[in-house]
């Protein structure tokens, strides 16, 4: 499987600043961070899935 859909999806995900203080921001990228990482499971999933033809 091509790993296009997973490295856009890996690409979006942004890394905590120095220090988790748990301020608001941070929390929003948590989030971020794992909505787009059961995006990147469910891509996998599907391609996997895929019945490909020569």
């Amino acid at each position: 499987m091509p790993p296009k859909g997973t490295n856009m999806l890996k690409g979006l995900k942004q890394g905590f600043p120095n220090g988790y203080h748990a301020t608001t921001e941070e929390a929003i990228i948590n989030v971020l961070n794992n909505v787009i990482d059961d995006a990147i499971q469910e891509v996998r999933k599907q391609g996997l899935a895929q019945k490909w033809s020569d």
